[in-house]
């Protein structure tokens, strides 16, 4: 009897001993991962389905971090790339343990929306609040693009029965939109035309006048010292563009200096040699200025504003046309368009809603 009780003792006190020394290694190791610091590596997330993924399908995205004892991840961010959406919510839970690290395991699901290739997503783990030694406090994992494929409805009559009604849905619906927009169309040309005929036609004002009054009001500007030579010189260069694109549809404004003057040398161009002999020997003089900072004076600039007005002025119509003449045919154009193509139109989509 005693003996026996003697091994149970021994054997108890073994196992105490065996389970102190366990506990002592880990404890140490733990106190050292702490003390250390370690960087934990991003890996890398598996799809699955990896192929055939047809759209609408639900596509999951996993991870699995190696974590020293003392890190762990708390939570998950997940950016889906475009054309797909997140569903449901991203899990995190231990997978694995070794000797001075464990695993843990990060799901989450999306699902397309849109055929053909989706884009490259994204899943940011936030971890516990790091040591003094460690250096990372969140790690970022890139979920892999994948293709997405349109349903096949095959020769299911349900779904061919759904598909029909939708169409007549849908163009029903198009029909009744079109219509209101024409309605819409006609109540308001309807309006412009009694409009017209009550109110005094309004001037435009042409883009030579327009550029021949910033010129003289950039001559007074720089007379009174409101604006430098230099500043005149590059708002001279902005006036003759923006002239020049609206007389002549070109892309001034937007071009550089060498593209414009390359544009001008085209054989249909609508200015003169001579004009075009002024604008590069112009524009090229004012991006000195404007660029290289090169000083400029009043006699310059006074130069460069008389040509450029004589631009303007030969490049001028001959002619225009009377704002009243102009107001009439848009006026009588208009009761044509009324007349012959929207009362059709809507009383064509009124019969085809009625059908």
């Amino acid at each position: 009897m005693k003996n026996w009780k003697k091994k149970i003792s021994v054997t108890v006190a073994a196992i105490l001993l065996i389970l102190l020394a366990i506990s002592t290694a880990v404890a140490l190791k733990y106190a050292q991962g702490r003390k250390t610091g370690s960087d934990i590596t991003a890996p890398v997330i598996q799809l699955s389905p990896v192929k055939d993924i047809k759209l609408g399908n639900t596509v999951t995205a996993e991870e699995v971090i190696t974590c020293p004892w003392h890190r762990w991840p708390v939570k998950a961010n997940v950016t889906p790339g475009k054309g797909s959406q997140g569903t449901g919510n991203t899990r995190i839970g231990l997978s694995g343990i070794g000797w001075g690290s464990w695993k843990w395991k990060v799901s989450t699901k999306v699902q397309p929306y849109l055929n053909g290739k989706i884009e490259e997503g994204k899943i940011d783990v936030e971890l516990n609040p790091p040591t003094a030694f460690d250096k990372q406090k969140s790690l970022s994992s890139t979920i892999p693009s994948f293709e997405s494929a349109a349903i096949d409805t095959g020769t299911s009559q349900e779904l061919s029965i759904a598909g029909s009604l939708m169409k007549k849905i849908v163009s029903n619906r198009t029909l009744l939109i079109i219509t209101a927009i024409i309605l819409l169309i006609t109540i308001i040309s309807v309006f412009l035309i009694f409009r017209n005929r009550t109110q005094t036609p309004v001037r435009i004002i042409p883009p030579w006048d327009i550029a021949l009054l910033e010129f003289s009001k950039l001559r007074s500007e720089l007379k009174e010292g409101k604006l430098s030579a230099d500043l005149c010189i590059s708002r001279l260069t902005d006036i003759i563009r923006n002239y020049l694109e609206k007389r002549f549809s070109l892309h001034a404004p937007t071009q550089t200096t060498v593209e414009f003057l390359e544009d001008l040398k085209r054989e249909n161009s609508p200015l003169k040699s001579e004009d075009r002999n002024f604008l590069g020997d112009f524009m090229r003089a004012a991006d000195l200025v404007k660029f290289a900072k090169l000083p400029a004076d009043e006699k310059l600039f006074e130069n460069a504003i008389v040509k450029a007005e004589a631009l303007v002025i030969t490049t001028k119509p001959v002619e225009q046309v009377d704002g009243r003449r102009s107001s009439a045919a848009s006026g009588n154009s208009t009761v044509k368009t009324l007349i012959f193509i929207y009362v059709p139109l809507c009383l064509f989509s009124l019969g085809a809603l009625i059908i």
